[in-house]
């Protein structure tokens, strides 16, 4: 997407290291929280000082995108913003 409105991408820094269930199939909120817990890395410091946008399928309960802001943001990105293609409503 970003290529496509001439937005600079990042690729490959982002990585995940934990393979886990798919977020949709997990039973509860604290579940999906747990299944992505140390999940993900940021591989180098091409995030330091900027503005990151993240864009994921689906967003379930946010731990996925709250894991990966959190790495981000440890590796000095400035800000993280999550946007999301659709919302699944759970129980």
């Amino acid at each position: 997407m970003g290529k496509r409105i001439g937005m600079p991408v990042i690729e490959d820094c982002l990585i995940r290291v934990k393979q886990a269930q798919p977020q949709v199939r997990a039973v509860d909120v604290a579940e999906r929280w747990r299944n992505v817990a140390d999940a993900f890395v940021c591989r180098d410091e091409k995030v330091s000082g900027k503005q990151i946008i993240l864009i994921d399928d689906v967003c379930t309960s946010g731990a996925t995108l709250e894991s990966c802001a959190a790495v981000l943001k440890g590796k000095g990105a400035a800000s993280v913003w999550g946007l999301t293609l659709a919302r699944e409503s759970y129980n």
